[in-house]
């Protein structure tokens, strides 16, 4: 038998409700089916219980990474390797998406890397069939990288996984969240406030309320992405510690 080192998932007592019970299904499908270099893979599932009637836990067996994306953006990255895990996290989502599938609940803590910057996606609990996304719940994705579609409650399709990757990417080149709201009001501020007020086209596909509100909000232009992303803004990040590539 090879030895290797392994990640381990506890899902517990997974069946215990309609809710757990499809959330595991999604993930063990989604991992089960995807064969990707930047989508985690799933080498084993098991359960210890013995019996059906003692049945109530499910273990993943996956690839071992060594750090969250969280750890990776505390470290001093170059524009080589800043590059190479855009690429990578494209790569996965291009995946996924070719497969009909969105993700919604991408975000640092769900993509992890490893000593060598390889990169790959996990969590596909809230996973869903493209075609469906259009009528999901709008109480996806964590809040700093909720695309303006899910915070307004308006039909969305697999572009919230882009807007969530862009939020991402910006957050690896200056270290810091880009759209920081503490509820869901104040988050749609801090997007407005960056990108500015959105088109008569895209608050015509607002609900009432929702075009009502934002109508009534003052306009924002659109804050220049020199301003956002200036050319210093990566010698200033020196935090002493480095990424092997």
């Amino acid at each position: 038998m090879t030895s290797c080192r392994v990640a381990i998932k506890k899902l517990t007592r997974p069946f215990s409700n309609d809710v757990n019970a499809k959330r595991a299904y999604r993930e063990f499908s989604v991992l089960n089916l995807s064969n990707h270099p930047n989508i985690i893979r799933l080498l084993n599932a098991y359960t210890p219980q013995q019996t059906l009637d003692a049945f109530s836990d499910v273990y993943l067996v996956m690839e071992h990474m060594d750090f969250t994306l969280n750890q990776v953006i505390q470290l001093e990255l170059d524009h080589k390797q800043i590059s190479f895990l855009l690429c990578q996290m494209l790569r996965g989502i291009s995946h996924l998406h070719r497969a009909g599938i969105v993700h919604r609940d991408i975000k640092p803590s769900n993509i992890v890397v490893n000593e060598t910057c390889d990169l790959k996606i996990i969590d596909f609990g809230l996973a869903r069939n493209i075609a469906d996304a259009v009528m999901l719940s709008p109480y996806v994705v964590t809040r700093y990288y909720r695309a303006p579609e899910i915070i307004l409650g308006i039909g969305y399709n697999a572009n919230v996984d882009v807007w969530s990757i862009g939020c991402i990417f910006a957050e690896i080149i200056t270290g810091q969240v880009l759209f920081r709201g503490r509820d869901p009001i104040e988050q749609w501020a801090r997007i407005v406030e960056l990108v500015g007020t959105p088109g008569p086209e895209f608050i015509g596909r607002m609900v009432a309320n929702a075009r009502t509100y934002v109508e009534s909000r003052p306009r924002h232009q659109a804050t220049p992405w020199e301003t956002l992303f200036p050319d210093n803004c990566f010698p200033e990040r020196q935090s002493g510690k480095h990424v092997k590539t």
